[in-house]
C-alpha cells in the first residue's frame, strides 16, 4: 500500500512558523532541543480523495535548529506490532539524532527504524528549516 505524503511548507508572515497542508498522512514531526513535534493538527481526508468536507491547516513555529522530517508508513509499520509502538520508536530515534547533519539523520533513522528484511516502502525526508527572516524597516 502506498501512503499519501504530501506536505507544504510556507511562510506565515504573520507568526513567523510555517504551514503545515492537510491530510500529511502519516504525520510529519519536527524535532528541537525541546523533543518532538507531530503535526498532526490539521485535517480532512487525503489530498487525493475529495470527500465534500473543508480541510484545515495548522501552524508550527519553527526555529533555524528545527529540524522536520517526513517518512512513509514503512518506516514506522511492523506486521502484529501496535502502531503506537513505532511512532514511539521514531520519536526516540529522532531525538536521538537530533544536532546530526540531516544525511546523518535520515540514515540514522533508517538503520535504527528500517529492519532489513522489510518488504514495505521506506521513504525519509529529512530538512532543516529556518526561521522566516523580518524584513528591515526603514523609516
Amino acid at each position: 500500500m502506498v501512503i499519501l505524503l504530501v506536505i507544504g511548507i510556507t511562510a506565515s508572515m504573520m507568526s513567523g512558523g510555517r504551514r503545515a497542508a492537510p491530510s500529511i498522512q502519516p504525520d510529519a514531526l519536527i524535532v528541537n532541543a525541546a523533543g518532538v513535534t507531530w503535526l498532526d493538527q490539521s485535517g480532512g481526508a487525503p489530498l487525493s480523495i475529495d470527500n465534500g468536507r473543508p480541510r484545515t491547516n495548522a501552524v508550527v513555529d519553527v526555529d533555524d535548529a528545527d529540524v522536520l522530517v517526513l517518512y512513509t508508513d514503512g518506516l514506522i509499520e511492523r506486521r502484529g506490532e501496535s502502531l503506537d509502538i513505532g511512532l514511539d520508536r521514531l520519536s526516540a530515534g529522532a531525538t536521538e539524532l537530533y544536532g546530526s547533519t540531516v544525511h546523518r539523520f535520515a540514515d540514522g533513522l533508517l538503520r535504527l527504524l528500517s529492519p532489513e528484511t522489510t518488504r514495505d516502502d521506506v521513504v525519509v525526508v529529512v530538512k532543516q528549516l529556518a526561521s522566516t527572516p523580518r524584513s528591515p524597516v526603514f523609516s
